[in-house]
């Protein structure tokens, strides 16, 4: 349980008001309006608690009430708004966690993932009823979260609390003709989602929501929340500061140390949430396939249905790649194309994930034991002219400990000039596994892509009007790259560094009489990828891979060095 109840005055008479949530051992996420009540500071949090005197000592009991080491409030809160009501509570100790009693929260990381319609679930010791006391008792109530649309035509707002309105980082939730809301005392608690609805496992809850103001209770309104998404960087610079290589040291339940890198907002939260769930999630396993033995298929996976041994069946070979070796940290992210028995092409970026190496590559699906190969990694090649940061020259090749068996997989080929140049107008395909990753789990679909090839001017005016784009390309478009698309025109795709562009070239038939075709490299997808940029139309920018045939020396020097 991760809610706190938090306390004011001394020891010997606390008065308790609003409540908080743990989110690590040892900070509570709670409302900025709650760092005081009346002229008294907050100063006690009590955890483990169902009912409001559990500070007192029974038998068994599990309650913690730790005193509170300093209140930091987000720095664009005004008392006098409604606005950035968000506050953390650094406690003078850690709290002790573990499964039952007393276990941090997870956070809601993305700021663009829209949760209207989903059922929410507030906690705290707020009245029942408008104008009573407190309750006595822990109490839970389901609420559906909706649009600020929905708030705005239901809620009476104060402009002068309120002189913009309700914005982008509130959230509206609750009303209805059930009549379920918060009430006076539950401020400063939690809204919270399943951390991970797909498992039925999951014991941890995501905090979407902050309770930060509303009408009277029982009148079937909705009320308003922090929205805690718009508010994780900040929560991350405090809670859980980065080292300078990039990562975060964390330490599990069992006292192993674990590096969770940071490569954005979001993803030192993520990475905490992931640990909570193998800590204190006794049987929580994530969708991530650990490494076979050998080549041998798992029989159990075809159902006992008849099988030819080694049939060359139709098989997707973009590969996935996975970072670090512990359960805690890996995570799967970036794509590759197998182009020989034992060498993955990808990008430059994906040589590693901040501080966590390249360990294995994933061949065929990742989350599907039914022809899916997962090798380790031998060593990592960059080219030696890539610089992280910039779009020229992201490559790398990755050579695998063990060679893939042909009668499994088939590598792709490379394009090479007696194939031609790649023309503007050509039909080429995106292919890779969308990977809807988050650091509890990841889940992967699989979308091919239709992408036209771009003309280079035409791909320089839509790309280097964008800063961060412009910024990465000091020499403009080169002959090096090729433009198409953009990936993320396909709303099921996310165009992920290393995914191969490729175009059809023959198709073999096998000794089943079975078909597989035979496709061609001709770019791998650069790591300037941002699917949330636009046009001056709105429309998604065409997306950038490096064109294979321009590297073809390098390449060949690194998968071949005996042939090259």
């Amino acid at each position: 349980m991760a809610t706190a109840l938090l306390g004011y005055g001394d020891r010997d008479n606390i008065e308790y008001s609003c409540g908080g949530s743990l989110i690590s051992p040892s900070f509570v996420l709670t409302a900025a309006h709650c760092a005081r009540l009346a002229a008294l500071p907050v100063r006690w949090a009590l955890l483990g608690a169902t009912n409001r005197t559990s500070e007192k000592p029974k038998v068994n009991d599990t309650h913690q009430l730790i005193e509170i080491a300093a209140v930091i409030v987000h720095p664009e809160y005004v008392a006098s708004l409604k606005y950035h009501d968000i506050a953390l509570l650094r406690l003078s100790r850690p709290a002790v966690v573990n499964q039952d009693d007393v276990r941090p929260a997870c956070l809601h990381t993305d700021v663009d993932e829209d949760v209207t319609g989903s059922e929410a679930v507030a906690t705290g010791w707020g009245a029942t009823d408008f104008g009573g006391e407190g309750s006595e008792t822990l109490i839970k109530v389901n609420l559906t979260v909706r649009d600020l649309a929905h708030c705005k035509a239901n809620l009476e707002l104060n402009p002068k609390q309120l002189p913009r309105g309700l914005i982008g980082s509130q959230l509206c939730a609750g009303g209805g003709s059930h009549g379920r809301d918060t009430c006076q005392g539950d401020s400063g608690g939690p809204l919270q989602i399943r951390a991970d609805p797909r498992h039925t496992t999951t014991c941890i809850y995501r905090i979407v929501g902050v309770v930060s103001f509303g009408p009277p209770c029982g009148l079937g309104k909705p009320a308003i929340y922090t929205r805690v998404s718009a508010y994780v960087q900040w929560i991350e610079s405090i809670v859980w500061p980065t080292r300078e290589d990039g990562c975060f040291k964390a330490t599990s339940l069992r006292g192993d140390g674990i590096s969770v890198p940071y490569s954005g907002p979001g993803t030192v939260a993520r990475g905490m949430c992931r640990i909570y769930h193998i800590d204190f999630c006794p049987n929580y396993s994530p969708h991530i396939q650990q490494a076979k033995p050998d080549l041998t298929r798992d029989t159990s996976c075809h159902h006992f249905k008849p099988s030819p041994a080694r049939d060359m069946r139709k098989r997707h070979t973009t590969v996935t790649m996975q970072y670090g070796s512990s359960t805690y940290n890996i995570q799967l992210t970036c794509a590759g194309a197998l182009v020989s028995p034992n060498a993955v092409l990808t990008a430059g970026r994906c040589s590693s994930l901040g501080c966590l190496p390249l360990t294995k590559v994933v061949v065929g699906f990742p989350s599907d034991c039914t022809g899916e190969w997962i090798m380790d990694v031998e060593s990592v090649h960059v080219h030696p002219n890539y610089k992280a940061g910039q779009g020229y020259d992201d490559l790398a090749v990755v050579i695998l400990r063990q060679s893939i068996d042909l009668r499994d997989f088939l590598p792709l080929c490379l394009n090479t000039p007696a194939l031609g140049l790649v023309a503007p107008g050509t039909q080429a395909l995106a292919s890779g596994w969308n990977i809807q990753r988050s650091w509890e789990d990841a889940h992967f679909d699989l979308p091919l892509t239709n992408l036209t090839i771009s003309k280079p001017g035409d791909c320089a005016d839509a790309l280097l009007r964008h800063d961060v784009i412009r910024a990465a390309l000091p020499r403009g478009l080169l002959p090096s790259q090729l433009c198409a698309g953009g990936l993320c025109s396909n709303d099921s795709y996310s165009g992920d560094p290393g995914v191969p562009l490729t175009v059809r070239d023959y198709t073999l038939v096998t000794p089943f009489d079975e078909q597989h075709h035979v496709d061609r490299v001709l770019g791998v997808a650069s790591s300037l990828s941002y699917c949330t940029a636009r046009t001056q139309s709105g429309n998604s920018l065409p997306d950038l891979f490096t064109n294979v045939l321009n590297f073809l020396p390098w390449i060949e020097s690194v998968v071949w060095p005996n042939q090259a």
